[in-house]
């Protein structure tokens, strides 16, 4: 957001403008610097949380996890198969094709029973 308040400022040809944005901006630089220190010093502050001290360090160093990947077994889509075909290799009635409902736009009526 300070940002692109210079930017305007500095499109506009404003130079009181420009400078209060560019003094904005370095404060606003400041400001997030300093919470990013502290974020950072936080997962350092407690020794015997080993979890914390990992999660500074992946920050600090920027690592990522590499993403998951598939097994490249085929036993388990093996197994699936042999779970669902099951349901198949029991049904011994032939499929058929039902007929749509009728289009009919006639509302149901209901008649007392005599």
């Amino acid at each position: 957001m300070l940002l692109k308040a210079r930017n305007i400022d500095f499109r506009a040809g404003a130079p009181a403008g420009l400078k209060a944005a560019r003094v904005d901006l370095s404060r606003g630089i400041r400001k997030a610097k300093q919470e990013y220190t502290r974020k950072i010093t936080g997962h350092f502050k407690d020794s015997r949380d080993s979890q914390s001290l990992w999660q500074g360090i992946r920050t600090l160093t920027d690592y990522k996890l590499p993403p998951q990947t598939c097994d490249s077994h085929t036993s388990l889509l093996n197994h699936f198969n042999c779970f669902f075909a099951r349901f198949e290799a029991q049904n011994n009635t032939p499929a058929q094709k039902t007929s749509p409902p009728p289009t009919d736009d006639h509302a149901l009526r209901l008649s007392p029973a005599s």
